[in-house]
């Protein structure tokens, strides 16, 4: 199955592939398999990606981006209580903060 969605996320940055592949220091070529779920990205190009700003929802895929937002969110209001409407940039640090740690803890399994 796959979920991530590097053709959203290139079409959503306005990075062409190419442009993509020199952020990532890899091939035009390689960004066009992942794009058709024919290979995988590196733990380290995941972790430029995330760098890069690349989406919960175009990582994980809709259903499961949207539920590890909501377990981000919840995980901030626990932390931050006495403010418990996060800013935008909050919000996008949480996830970011999230998907890191995700990856840190399932690094060599990708």
């Amino acid at each position: 199955m796959k979920t991530l969605d590097i053709a959203k996320f290139a079409h959503r940055t306005g990075l062409k592939y190419r442009e993509l592949a020199e952020e990532l220091g890899t091939s035009t070529s390689l960004i066009g398999q992942v794009a058709r779920g024919k290979s995988k990205f590196s733990y380290e190009n995941v972790v430029k990606l995330i760098e890069l700003g690349i989406t919960a929802e175009e990582l994980l895929g809709d259903k499961l981006g949207k539920e590890f937002k909501k377990r981000c969110y919840q995980e901030y209001v626990k932390e931050n209580r006495d403010n418990i409407t996060p800013t935008e940039a909050d919000a996008k640090s949480m996830v970011m903060a999230g998907l890191q740690k995700i990856l840190d803890e399932v690094k060599g399994q990708i």
